[in-house]
């Protein structure tokens, strides 16, 4: 008999990223041609790890007493909770809402997928997607419903429908995740329209049934369009009380602290009652998992907002106007010698579509031309964000002529 419960799974992790990112960074040593595509971090033009100055002069000056403190709330600092929501929101959001710190976008990912549904019910996952929610979802034994994401160049609302009709026949609780803008892997983001549409519909669904829309917006400090980047948000005010909205933002990415683990859940929804109800639950599986978010970097992050918030955004923009300008120059490329992507519009990936059954083959070919890449589901994944201008110039011509050979 094993040590470990039933329903655990004792078939060891794949790891599709670290893994092959350090085999790159091995090869690059004695192959200094190597293109490494794998890192989901921002990377300069020098292939160093950017690091915003802003946060970490902000972080460097603390005292070292507050480095080694706990948090003053297991649900965060109340000064960094009311310094990023509207941050995070733009003040968009006119219903009522509240906001408790996690560890990282995951952590407030983990809570939703604990608190909504019972084990062996079923959630609604893209089918292009981070692979983590896929095994979130298996560690706490809830069964998962794959919606097609892309119908040609467009969001597929019909196949996330027919999901949400498919499971509202045994479920009284719907829950779907929606990593949006700047989808991780593809680079997608909603229309104003598809969002209207979306957001038309669950109105009409929830008649009948509870809704919850996980919003993972990891990604949406690297909006090309960064002005206009929460104006969608608007539509979440207009959902009914039997809606459930949780935004899911990663200070990782936003502040290029990746390590130093904070994000947060925001919690929204038209009645007070429900929203402090959720926040209870939420309350106590923070303090039963995580008990504590790293006191240091909430410090750093909020004396950045509150004092230095105009050199950070112009900090972060050089990057943005960076990364645009990488994916111009792999999509212009790519359109000339027809190597298809998924449609992208902004963000820190793009990814190749290419079936399941050859996409193997199609990774170690690549391998084998010294290009590393990650597998994601029917395609694969370039990091922009880590290469530079230089690693990307004929990228897409080497991409081709591999994808042409197999």
């Amino acid at each position: 008999m094993s040590f470990l419960k039933p329903t655990s799974n004792p078939k060891p992790l794949v790891d599709t990223v670290f893994a092959i990112s350090n085999l790159a960074e091995q090869q690059r040593k004695t192959t200094p041609s190597v293109i490494n595509a794998t890192i989901g971090s921002l990377y300069n033009e020098d292939h160093q790890l950017v690091a915003y100055e802003t946060l970490f002069q902000n972080l460097n000056t603390l005292p070292n007493t507050i480095k080694a403190s706990y948090a003053k709330s297991f649900v965060g600092n109340p000064d960094f909770l009311q310094t990023i929501t509207p941050f995070i929101t733009n003040n968009t959001l006119t219903i009522p809402h509240t906001t408790i710190a996690t560890p990282g976008g995951t952590g407030a990912i983990s809570a939703t997928f604990s608190n909504i549904l019972e084990e062996n019910e079923t959630i609604i996952l893209p089918d292009i997607a981070w692979g983590s929610y896929k095994l979130m979802a298996e560690v706490k034994h809830l069964n998962t419903l794959i919606y097609t994401m892309f119908e040609d160049d467009h969001f597929n609302l019909n196949s996330l429908i027919s999901c949400i009709e498919e499971v509202s026949k045994t479920q009284q609780r719907i829950l779907f995740v929606l990593n949006d803008p700047c989808h991780n892997p593809t680079g997608y983001s909603l229309s104003n329209d598809e969002w209207m549409c979306l957001a038309t519909y669950l109105n009409k669904k929830s008649k009948t049934h509870k809704i919850i829309l996980l919003n993972d917006i990891a990604y949406i400090d690297y909006s090309f369009n960064l002005t206009n980047s929460r104006s969608y948000m608007q539509h979440f005010n207009n959902l009914n009380e039997n809606i459930l909205t949780i935004i899911a933002f990663s200070c990782s990415k936003t502040f290029t602290a990746y390590g130093m683990r904070v994000g947060g859940a925001i919690l929204i929804n038209q009645n007070q009652d429900t929203v402090q109800q959720v926040k209870v639950a939420f309350d106590k599986y923070a303090r039963a998992t995580w008990s504590n978010i790293p006191n240091a970097p909430m410090h750093a992050i909020t004396n950045t907002l509150n004092n230095d918030k105009q050199a950070f955004l112009n900090e972060k923009q050089t990057y943005i106007n960076l990364l645009n300008k990488r994916a111009t120059l792999f999509l212009t490329q790519a359109k000339e010698v027809n190597l298809p992507t998924y449609p992208y519009k902004e963000g820190f990936f793009i990814t190749i579509p290419i079936d399941n059954d050859k996409k193997q083959a199609y990774h170690e070919a690549l391998i084998n031309h010294h290009i590393y890449t990650v597998q994601v589901n029917k395609g694969i994944r370039i990091a922009l964000c880590s290469l530079s201008l230089q690693d990307i110039d004929t990228l897409a011509y080497r991409l081709k002529d591999i994808l042409d050979s197999i």
